[in-house]
């Protein structure tokens, strides 16, 4: 047990606190995607069962308009509703509405049919956001980079699990019983709701159905967007395409599915392709090809690779029409569209301010996704109903797009750096807020090309960035960026070292504290003292030489640092506070008062003295560290003072 345990934190970094959170949302989207992974193959069997394929358009333009409709009124209306109350109204709907179908599937009437594919297309945009609307409140940023992969195994495991669970028991159960049974997946996955937000620390009392900045956009500030910015322009039209082509391919795959099956083995062939086919090569690009592919091939070259390989097998499906090719040629837009391609186009959103991102993000949600799926579905209608073509020739057509797709993909590379170096340059360029798990070697490559720059406030906002970045080898920069001229820059190295406890730092921090010809103070000294004081071996050693040091700022920063590092009770002892107070120069008498703010009073009367110290200095800092101390011995001097403008204000802080 204990070794599994070993394996599961080395592989998976879900740390205390965040398991039973963690178990209960991924439970939460295993069995919703359960239940749609049902629901999905017996509905389009129901169809093709009852209705040729040329009438598959039509259901391709109902989805389109009636679920974006349907998508459009959920999303308004849970901005203005608490998440709560949103995820218990959705689960009653949606129980309610499985048994509805149930008992109407029975009298095959062929409006039914249409109604119930729109409904599950519906079921899948709100119950599966709403599972990830869930997720990101019961997670900050920073913990869901490291459990978004969990959660989105525990999504991947529940479709495998659906469609298996439909494939095998369709021939036992029928069609019909399988929309009833979905009420229990259902009823499963509002339990792990219940118990999600049940668990301490948890708080949903203000969160919304959906944010108000991800739901809501202006036609027109989208409109004024699109014109002004090549960017945006990009991204739609490679969304364009994508849903175009994929509603292409799957006219293509239905059509053949249709003419190699029948009835129940229909559904259960959906439900393998779904469940075992399309989710074990998802889980294959996710894990062990996806990050790699996008260090290596950068956001252009990821997002070349979908269509490249799809155009490739609308080729091959053109000269060898089958069920196998068709099913190859799905699989390959649909695996690469929620792995290569959705990462991607995050990356590609990621330089983008907040603000347009968002906007832009809900935009393409509601409209683009289905304006792309609708344009493909009235290709068809004049392909296949007025021109009569063929379905093996709808795979030329898959293969054009394709191509318009490669040229939009190609051109997103470089509008995407352009945009990339212009944030860099405002400094506005945000890597913490994306939950992505990869990062793009041309961001990185830019943003590390600024923090080797000349420019000290870019620099130390590249290093930001790049110390946030996953993966990325933090290390030699530092090394590098040490030796820097720009003392800014030196400062946020050390900062940074500090932080991540990279102890190979320690011989320059040293120089730059060394108090030689060449010395200068700067906030660079400074981050070297308290780099030194928490990584060096010898920190208490190190402690006392500063003390010494000539300039009583480094002494300072050290006597912050020991407060922070906990050696303060070692190196600052009472002799030295009392020697301290006692110097004639008005700096070190300062620092005895910095002392005892941070240590106390215990043991010497020292305090007192400064009180009346005749440096303002000196005297400022006593009050300070007698408000700290909170002892009613320095009220009656605190008092003294108020009269005096020059201290009036420090005094009644203390006070």
């Amino acid at each position: 047990m204990r070794r599994l345990r070993a394996f599961w934190d080395r592989t998976f970094d879900v740390r205390q606190g965040e398991r039973l959170r963690t178990l209960f949302v991924a439970l939460y989207l295993f069995f919703i995607l359960f239940a749609y992974y049902i629901q999905r193959p017996v509905a389009e069997a129901l169809f093709l069962n009852r209705f040729k394929t040329e009438n598959l358009p039509d259901l391709y333009i109902l989805i389109a308009v009636a679920g974006g409709v349907l998508a459009y009124l959920y999303t308004k209306i849970t901005v203005q509703a608490s998440l709560e109350r949103a995820v218990n109204w959705a689960m009653a709907v949606a129980s309610a509405m499985q048994f509805v179908f149930w008992w109407l599937i029975q009298f095959d009437l062929p409006w039914l049919i249409y109604a119930f594919n729109v409904w599950v297309k519906l079921f899948s945009i709100v119950m599966v956001t709403q599972g990830w609307v869930v997720a990101s409140n019961v997670f900050n940023p920073r913990e869901a980079k490291r459990v978004y992969g969990l959660l989105g195994a525990g999504a991947v495991l529940g479709s495998a699990c659906g469609g298996s669970f439909t494939s095998f028991s369709v021939h036992h159960v029928g069609e019909r019983n399988l929309v009833a049974i979905c009420v229990l997946p259902v009823l499963l996955a509002y339990s792990a709701f219940r118990a999600a937000i049940s668990l301490k620390g948890v708080l949903l009392a203000t969160a919304k159905g959906r944010e108000d900045e991800e739901a809501g956009f202006s036609l027109r500030d989208i409109a004024v967007d699109l014109r002004r910015h090549r960017h945006l322009q990009v991204i739609v039209g490679i969304i364009l395409m994508n849903y175009m082509v994929d509603v292409l391919l799957d006219f293509q795959f239905k059509a053949m599915a249709k003419s190699a099956y029948q009835g129940a083995q229909l559904t259960a062939f959906f439900g393998t392709f779904y469940g075992v086919y399309l989710n074990t090569v998802n889980i294959i690009l996710q894990l062990f090809l996806t990050a790699a592919i996008v260090r290596w091939l950068g956001v252009g070259g990821t997002l070349l690779v979908a269509p490249a390989a799809i155009s490739v097998v609308s080729t091959a499906s053109f000269g060898l029409p089958s069920l196998g090719v068709a099913t190859v040629a799905k699989l390959t837009d649909a695996a690469s569209r929620y792995t290569l391609n959705r990462t991607g186009m995050e990356l590609l959103y990621l330089p983008l301010p907040a603000e347009r991102r968002n906007r832009t993000k809900a935009f393409v949600d509601i409209f683009v996704d289905r304006a792309g799926r609708g344009l493909g579905a009235l290709l068809l209608v004049v392909l296949v109903r007025m021109m009569k073509v063929p379905v093996r020739s709808v795979a030329l057509f898959v293969a054009g797009f394709a191509v318009v797709w490669i040229v939009l993909a190609w051109r997103a590379k470089r509008e995407y750096v352009l945009t990339v170096r212009k944030r860099l340059d405002a400094r506005r360029l945000d890597l913490e807020s994306s939950r992505l798990a990869v990062a793009d070697p041309a961001t990185l490559a830019l943003v590390e090309q600024a923090a080797r720059g000349g420019n000290a406030r870019q620099a130390c906002y590249a290093l930001s960035l790049l110390a946030d970045a996953p993966g990325f080898p933090l290390e030699p920069l530092l090394r590098d960026l040490a030796a820097s001229p720009l003392p800014e820059v030196r400062g946020k190295v050390y900062e940074l070292a500090k932080g991540t406890r990279f102890a190979g730092l320690l011989p320059e921090a040293l120089r730059e504290t060394e108090p030689s010809p060449a010395y200068a103070y700067s906030e660079a000294v400074v981050a070297a003292v308290r780099y030194l004081l928490e990584v060096s071996p010898d920190a208490v050693p190190l402690a006392r030489g500063f003390l010494e040091h000539p300039d009583s700022r480094v002494a300072e920063a050290a006597l912050c640092s020991m407060t922070r590092a906990g050696a303060m009770a070692e190196v600052v002892t009472c002799d030295w506070i009392t020697r301290a107070a006692a110097d004639p120069a008005p700096d070190r008498r300062r620092l005895a008062a910095v002392a005892l703010a941070a240590c106390g009073d215990a043991g010497t009367e020292a305090l007192h003295r400064l009180l009346e110290d005749k440096d303002p200095s000196v005297v400022a800092a006593a009050m300070r560290a007698a408000g700290a101390i909170r002892n009613r011995a320095y009220i009656g001097a605190l008092l003294n003072r108020l009269p005096d403008s020059q201290f009036r204000g420090v005094a009644i802080e203390a006070l």
